[in-house]
């Protein structure tokens, strides 16, 4: 009963917070884990655990990052020593959450790769692909290059988009173009795989290689500024300045400034190191 209880009150705050309510949200998530956390049931803890996580999760969606970190620090230390199998993982997986956290912005990347290397165990593929994605962003090429031998597995549209950030770090635009317009038109929410974070870090590295000019030209010519349009006017306030997002229409604008500001956040963070 107490499991049957416990995944209810989960499943109703995911819900929840599906339908934007953040607050009721919360509210369901938290009481959930002051009921269950500390119970004698593995699975039960299970449930509080993975709250614990969608908790983290809709806080970062919410913008609210140091809440985020702070949820993802409290399950890490609740249960990341769990024997539970389930219970580790979702424990490795709010250390993931929190590092790409952390990268996503530009801040202490020495923590975000001690997060992703103490969820390996446990999430091996995950913590290694992001691995990657921190070691393109930071410059570490010949590291990354290493740790990508060890993503075999890693989707399809994944690797595509990996390999196009390599293209551009080794200064070959057209080759880098040929893989991303494949990964633009593809899926990339697929379930236990996102690959929207993994679009923006593209962008980052392909700016920070001086190819902001040739990226907003590139989207006009290949008539993606239109079939992507929120990303592309993205891009042309991230290359150009916040300005030239007033260019856009209001349904497209919205989507577009949540998208610039991260990237000019990560990039203004970044210039302070």
């Amino acid at each position: 009963v107490r499991e049957a209880a416990a995944r209810a009150m989960q499943l109703k705050g995911h819900a929840l917070d599906k339908s934007g309510d953040l607050e009721a949200a919360l509210a369901t998530f938290n009481a959930l884990i002051e009921r269950y956390a500390g119970d004698e049931d593995g699975d039960v803890r299970g449930t509080a655990a993975e709250a614990m996580r969608l908790k983290g999760r809709a806080l970062e969606k919410s913008g609210d990052l140091e809440a985020a970190l702070a949820t993802y620090d409290a399950l890490v230390e609740r249960y990341g020593g769990d024997e539970g199998s389930h219970v580790c993982e979702t424990a490795a997986e709010a250390r993931i959450h929190a590092a790409n956290g952390l990268i996503q912005v530009g801040l202490e990347f020495e923590r975000a790769e001690r997060l992703l290397r103490e969820a390996m165990p446990q999430k091996p593929l995950l913590a290694r692909a992001n691995l990657v994605w921190l070691q393109l962003l930071t410059g570490n090429d010949q590291l990354a290059e290493d740790t990508l031998q060890e993503l075999d597995e890693l989707p399809p549209l994944g690797k595509a988009l990996m390999s196009a950030t390599f293209e551009l770090r080794k200064d070959n635009f057209g080759s880098a173009m040929k893989l991303f317009k494949d990964v633009v038109g593809g899926e990339l929410d697929q379930g236990d795989w996102n690959f929207e974070d993994d679009i923006e870090r593209f962008l980052i590295v392909a700016k920070q290689k001086g190819f902001g000019e040739r990226l907003v030209s590139w989207f006009e010519d290949t008539r993606l500024s239109e079939k992507a349009a929120p990303l592309f006017v993205a891009i042309k306030g991230f290359v150009g300045g916040e300005e030239l997002l007033k260019d856009a229409n209001p349904e497209v604008r919205g989507l577009a400034r949540q998208i610039y500001e991260r990237l000019v956040t990560f990039e203004r963070n970044f210039k302070k190191k």
